[in-house]
């Protein structure tokens, strides 16, 4: 359904707007035909021949079965190596293009049909270049109290800067709403002199560090005060696909797809959500694949900076992560994996759980646990004494588990305004993902928990 749409192009950054790419650069009319028929012989492009290319094929093995890519295919649906290897549209291959689309369409039913799909190298490429596409030196950003630290390095290159919103940590449902409306009704003086916000950039489903999934009547409430103040929203979700709210293993796709988070998309009827995803947590990191889903308006001006910057996404992991999708039987085999991925940090997360709330800490009321609705990170929020230096005791919490051979990571790290938070800095980020197995995992959160006995014994004897 199409609702009536401003010119989001108006909002363009005046940099990306002004940006100017070499129309010989983007030119791919060697590759057609002429009038007369007579196919061109390139002289004109450094575009090596396949026979330059040292593979000649490859075969990879998954988890359960296999698969080959040639040097040439007729399956439209496969990247083979004659393209992947070769240089490329900054759009991204056209196939795994394709399997994007499906994928948003399947899960998140857009509410809008203006939307479109580029590929991009990785989700803090897509950060990037989404900051790129909107915000100007002086602009601000809404960001949440504890986040993605790493992405303000794209805010500070641009010279814009970022206020941070209040999570609502009594209900762990994301966002404080009543706190976002406040600050944008008082905005001038809350803070004088400072750009009235252009942009929410937020982690809505496994939120990075605490977890909590914001629903979708909450994300309504928020969308509905972004669109009244001209504020685009950035939804960051790396995590979603991995859905640990429901209390059991997932086995059949569309049970599995009916749980995962909603997007903001469904309920983007004014074309103000640009969504980023990652290939990182389902199929590996080290792919630096991703994609951003936006207004058709804003897919150019995104290529042009990826022109610049990166060029085209890699060819080997379009590659493989396009023919895996093919070799895994289409979408519904994606998925599958989605749930085995999903089943292993469920699991990991009853075993995580149980660990910390059997503890001796958890039973004398030192630590209380929040229980992740999405991701692969568990919090625990430690009542220290009242009165008590919150970085101080972080301090030594850190030392303490040092000692006792574990790495944590303080909430106060990833705050994007440490002084905004530095009276609500008692927590800490745990991971489940990088233990070899349960076995140590469990033996992670034991000596996590026994640095936390420490620390308080310290206390009390003091």
């Amino acid at each position: 359904m199409t609702f009536p749409d401003s010119n989001v192009t108006n909002f363009i950054s005046k940099r990306a707007r002004a940006r100017a790419i070499d129309p010989a650069f983007n030119s791919v009319g060697f590759g057609k035909a002429h009038d007369k028929g007579v196919a061109p012989i390139n002289l004109g492009y450094g575009m090596p021949d396949q026979s330059f290319f040292p593979i000649k094929s490859l075969q990879v093995n998954l988890q359960d079965s296999s698969f080959e890519v040639p040097r040439e295919t007729a399956n439209r649906q496969e990247i083979d190596l004659k393209t992947g290897l070769q240089y490329a549209s900054p759009y991204g291959h056209p196939s795994l293009l394709k399997y994007t689309r499906e994928i948003i369409e399947r899960i998140h039913s857009p509410a809008n049909d203006r939307w479109d799909t580029v590929i991009t190298a990785g989700g803090a490429n897509g950060i990037d270049k989404c900051f790129d596409l909107l915000l100007d030196e002086g602009d601000t950003v809404l960001i949440e109290e504890y986040t993605f630290v790493p992405i303000l390095g794209s805010v500070k290159n641009i010279g814009a800067t970022v206020v941070p919103l209040k999570f609502d940590f009594q209900s762990q449902s994301g966002l404080d709403i009543e706190y976002l409306a406040y600050v944008l009704e008082n905005w001038e003086s809350l803070y004088p002199g400072k750009r009235f916000p252009k942009v929410l950039y937020t982690i809505p489903n496994g939120q990075n560090p605490t977890g909590f999934v914001t629903d979708l009547k909450s994300k309504q409430k928020i969308y509905d005060i972004c669109v009244q103040n001209d504020i685009f929203i950035i939804e960051d979700d790396p995590y979603g696909y991995l859905e640990l709210a429901t209390d059991k293993p997932f086995d059949d796709v569309e049970e599995y797809l009916k749980s995962l988070p909603t997007s903001y998309l469904s309920v983007d009827k004014h074309s103000r959500v640009l969504r980023i995803e990652s290939f990182s947590k389902v199929f590996a990191p080290g792919s630096r694949l991703g994609f951003i889903v936006a207004h058709k308006d804003f897919i150019e001006p995104i290529t042009n900076y990826s022109v610049l910057a990166t060029g085209f996404p890699s060819g080997p992991s379009q590659i493989l992560i396009n023919n895996t999708i093919t070799a895994l039987g289409g979408l519904d085999g994606w998925f599958k994996w989605a749930i085995k991925v999903r089943n292993e940090y469920w699991s990991r997360k009853q075993a995580a759980m149980k660990q910390l709330l059997q503890s001796s800490c958890a039973k004398k009321d030192q630590l209380i646990v929040f229980e992740p609705k999405a991701g692969m990170f568990i919090s625990v929020s430690l009542n220290f004494p009242p009165g008590s230096n919150c970085l101080e005791l972080m301090s030594k919490l850190s030392e303490k588990t040092a000692q006792h051979g574990v790495t944590v990571v303080p909430y106060q790290t990833l705050s994007p305004i440490p002084d905004f938070t530095k009276d609500n800095c008692h927590y800490v980020r745990l991971t489940i993902a990088s233990a070899i197995d349960h076995g140590q995992l469990k033996e992670a959160f034991r000596r996590f928990t026994s640095a936390v006995e420490d620390l308080f014994q310290d206390l009390e004897s003091s």
